[in-house]
């Protein structure tokens, strides 16, 4: 069954043969047939041999347009005016045919005063009211989700505001591709879903009421203030939130780290169902500090913080994401920003002095121009000593020394032969001999205290070619060590030569004039009290430590070593200054103790072989 349909063009014939349109819907002949659901377009005119006829697949049913060869002078209404929405432009239009030529000859023309609605007997209305639903307040995005369309043009998409209470939260354009459900809703449009984020203001764990206004359109396309609360509205939502925290940290000096872990709390109290996703790291020098790893996506999201200058203040910033159980992006974040205070760290220098090392050298010096071997003078002839070492040397921030000169080799295992028994085997036999003979009072074994050297004028001494030597040795037990309590201060060209076989314990200051000399052999450890001793003299070889001493971090004063320390076992440096910009330890080669060394303790190896006078 074939029935005329109006096409909603206004057709204005300029000759007989020739169309012009206006604003016409589509690219088609004069007037439509409606076919079928089953009836095959071009079938459609089939019979009519005066149709051209142009399929129109885009409208159910399909839909032939064709035209006719006279012309036509007298137009008569073929039905009322009617009002259809669903032509560009929706208005009033009614059909009319040919009264006093060819039938078949029809137009569609625009009136006014239509009374119904696409055929319907019911009156279309002035304006229609959007419809849509706001289908979820999501927790995570802290964002409304759902969609809107207005019957009046479902081709534009709507703006949708989200309320709390009278009070515009956010807004956002409803243009989000939906399912098709959506779309036979919205004249088959499905790109009018919204997904607007609520802003920072609202962005807490506060429990607020939103709903979802849908803002309405004329047929036109321009906002009428026929708004509309949307299906689903109002709903609760309390935002997902969360708080980091960070620690503050002190590095000291170059090379040092610390690893952090982060705090991360997530609001509101007691939600089931998120976690943190990771945490992203920064700081803001990175010429100063070093974070590994930039990113961290696992528990305890720790990160490691490595200074590398020596001084300076500085900060670091991790930033929390939090998800769900099902791994959705775009969930809150939060920062915090920690400070990071970079003291020197504690180091110690030499000059003029090797320093040889049969595992490394460690010395965390705080800035490029410091240098850990110095020279003696100012002068161009003057020469730093020359650090040797068998694993690897650490300066920090500094350098070697201003010519640079350092030698990794193996340090002989031989060295670790001179020892107090070598010393000891190298005493003279007039010395040994003088301590065998000496009886009690004159021979102390055990543990002795000492103010001054005077102590020894009498007991456990004997002077033999020009020095004074010393024997502490053993008692009964099994355990001797000497313990200076006062300030010692040797005489110019007065010179002691200490064998201990146990600890040395120095808690005074001890002092060197020109020309004088002590030494300390020493078979235990040699321990600097760290809160008496600031400046000792002489020559120190332990089999074991020699430890420096320390009150604390960063609480101690700087300990000057005038002469040589020789420890077998380990070089314990223990001090820490208060803001460590000069070395806590720092030793000075002394030219003349090393000239004042007795002649027995000096090695000398000759060979010795008769060779024949003729060779």
């Amino acid at each position: 069954m074939r029935r005329l349909l109006p096409i909603f063009l206004l057709i204005v014939f300029s000759s007989f043969s020739k169309l012009a349109f206006v604003s016409p819907v589509f690219s088609a002949c004069q007037t439509y047939f409606e076919c079928s659901q089953n009836e095959d377009c071009a079938s459609c005119c089939d019979g009519y041999t005066h149709c051209t006829y142009t399929c129109n697949r885009s409208v159910t049913p399909s839909r032939c347009a064709w035209s006719v060869g006279n012309s036509c002078t007298n137009w008569c209404d073929n039905g009322p005016c009617l009002y259809y929405s669903n032509v560009n432009p929706p208005g009033c239009y009614k059909n009319q045919v040919c009264c006093s030529g060819n039938p078949y000859d029809t137009r569609v023309v625009s009136c006014s005063g239509c009374s119904g609605g696409g055929g319907s007997s019911t009156p279309p209305p002035s304006d229609q009211s959007p419809k849509g639903y706001l289908d979820v307040l999501d927790p995570l995005t802290c964002s409304a989700l759902g969609w809107a369309c207005d019957p009046d043009r479902y081709s534009q998409a709507l703006n949708v505001n989200i309320n709390f209470g009278s009070t515009v939260a956010a807004t956002g354009l409803a243009n989000a591709t939906r399912e098709q459900a959506v779309a036979n809703e919205c004249g088959g449009n499905a790109n009018h879903g919204f997904n607007i984020q609520l802003p920072p203001s609202y962005r807490d764990s506060t429990l607020r009421s939103y709903s979802a206004i849908a803002l309405g359109i004329n047929s036109a396309g321009t906002q009428n203030n026929n708004n509309t609360t949307l299906l689903g509205s109002p709903k609760s939502l309390a935002c997902i939130t969360c708080s980091i925290s960070l620690p503050s940290l002190t590095l000291n000096g170059y090379g040092d780290s610390r690893t952090v872990t982060p705090t991360v709390i997530i609001n509101p109290s007691g939600s089931t169902g998120y976690r943190v996703l990771n945490v992203a790291y920064s700081v803001n020098n990175t010429s100063a500090l070093s974070i590994s790893p930039t990113t961290s996506s696992s528990f305890p999201f720790g990160a490691t913080i490595t200074a590398l200058t020596g001084t300076g203040s500085y900060s670091y910033t991790g930033t929390a994401t939090i998800t769900d159980s099902q791994g959705r992006t775009g969930g809150p974040t939060c920062a915090f920003t920690a400070n990071v205070s970079i003291i020197p760290r504690a180091w110690w220098q030499v000059t003029n002095m090797d320093v040889v090392s049969g595992v490394g050298i460690t010395s965390i010096l705080p800035t490029a121009s410091t240098y850990f071997n110095l020279k003696p003078g100012t002068s161009s002839s003057d020469t730093p000593g020359v650090p040797i070492y068998s694993g690897s040397i650490n300066l920090g921030a500094g350098n070697v020394s201003e010519t640079g000169w350092n030698v990794q080799t193996g340090v002989p295992q031989s060295y670790l032969s001179y020892n107090y028994n070598y010393f000891f085997s190298r005493v003279p036999a007039e010395v040994k001999n003088a301590w065998n003979n000496l009886t009690s009072p004159s021979l102390i074994s055990g543990n002795i205290s000492i103010n001054s050297l005077t102590y020894f004028n009498n007991t456990n001494s004997y002077s033999f070619g020009g020095y004074r030597w010393i024997l502490i040795q053993k008692n009964s037990s099994g355990v001797a060590s000497l313990t200076i309590n006062g300030t010692i201060s040797v005489p110019s060209s007065s010179r002691y030569i200490f064998l201990v076989d146990g600890d040395l314990n120095i808690n005074s200051n001890i002092s060197v004039d020109t020309n004088g000399l002590i030494m300390f052999i020493v078979s235990g450890n040699i321990n600097v009290n760290p809160y008496d001793v600031t400046s000792i003299s002489g020559i120190y070889l332990t089999n074991n430590q020699f430890n420096t001493g320390t009150r604390g971090q960063n609480q101690d004063t700087s300990l000057n070593i005038t002469g040589s320390v020789v420890a077998l076992n380990r070089l314990n440096l223990q001090r820490s200054l208060t803001n460590n910009d000069n070395p806590a330890e720092k030793f000075t080669l002394s030219p003349s103790f090393i000239l004042q060394i007795p002649y027995n303790f000096l090695q000398r190896n000759f060979n010795w072989r008769e060779v024949n006078p003729g060779m």
